[in-house]
């Protein structure tokens, strides 16, 4: 057993130069949230007038949240929070439920965003919610499948409709279930609503390209949503609720979210996305 003599540590470094310590200790990280440091390094009256700041949760309490204008009240998320851990537990699964997935692929094979949600009795609740890395697009495929199976009922897959080739790729696997058209999908999209004013889901489309040109009103469906009480996410699902945490706004409209601040939009942007299919009241 090996014991550390700190003096000698301590000597060995007057020896050094700046430089020659920063070097030395550069690899040694440390957090460490106010309470520990309470009284020691931080002086107690100057926390207390520090937490009302924006900052308080990120820079005191070492918490991913964003500093700035907040998309999402930190009270309407712990109401949501609330009722998702008293109303469901997502790892039970409910098979004749109705049920949206949205996927958002990510350029270059980044990071790839899924959610699904299912709507009981007019509440919207999270099943899934996760964000991969670098996949290929067949191994999502293959991902969207498995989930197909073991969540059941999905009644639409929702893709980004900027990615054109893998909207392709998966709606290939369902050509022979249901009338679709794999290359041709924007185009009809575009007829059905000039023509009939329908949505492709009312049209049978069960692939539904989805794009993302109207960010603002999505935000504003989910939030009041959220408001009225019919929005539940269980507290499982960490890397949604981060998303959330950092939602800051890039303009004056409370509802433009700065995308680039936000961690895993990969995932906020899936959820968002939704709300194209479903319609809160």
């Amino acid at each position: 057993m090996a014991a550390v003599d700190s003096n000698n540590n301590s000597n060995n470094d007057e020896a050094l130069t700046p430089d020659e310590i920063l070097n030395k200790y550069k690899n040694y990280h440390m957090e460490m949230p106010y309470q520990i440091g309470l009284g020691k390094i931080y002086d107690p009256i100057r926390v207390w007038a520090e937490k009302e700041r924006d900052y308080f949760a990120k820079e005191y309490e070492l918490k991913a949240t964003g500093v700035g204008n907040r998309v999402f009240s930190r009270e309407l998320l712990e109401k949501c929070k609330r009722l998702g851990e008293l109303g469901y537990n997502p790892s039970h699964i409910d098979p004749f439920s109705e049920k949206y997935l949205m996927c958002d692929p990510g350029f270059q094979g980044s990071h790839f965003g899924v959610v699904i949600v299912e709507v009981v009795d007019g509440i919207i609740r999270v099943l899934y919610a996760e964000e991969f890395f670098r996949k290929d697009g067949q191994a999502m495929i293959d991902k969207i499948l498995d989930l197909r199976v073991i969540y059941r009922n999905i009644k639409n897959i929702l893709v980004d409709a900027s990615q054109s080739q893998f909207i392709m790729d998966i709606k290939m696997y369902f050509d022979n279930n249901s009338e679709e058209y794999p290359r041709e999908f924007n185009e009809k999209i575009r007829e059905w609503q000039r023509v009939m004013g329908r949505e492709p889901w009312e049209m049978g489309m069960y692939i539904i390209p989805c794009p993302f040109n109207k960010r603002i009103e999505l935000t504003q469906r989910l939030k009041k949503a959220m408001e009225t009480g019919i929005f539940w996410v269980h507290p499982s699902f960490d890397k949604l609720i981060i998303s959330f945490d950092t939602s800051v706004s890039k303009s004056l409209d409370v509802n433009d979210i700065d995308k680039e601040h936000v961690e895993y939009n990969d995932i906020l942007d899936a959820l968002l996305a939704l709300f194209r299919r479903i319609k809160v009241i």
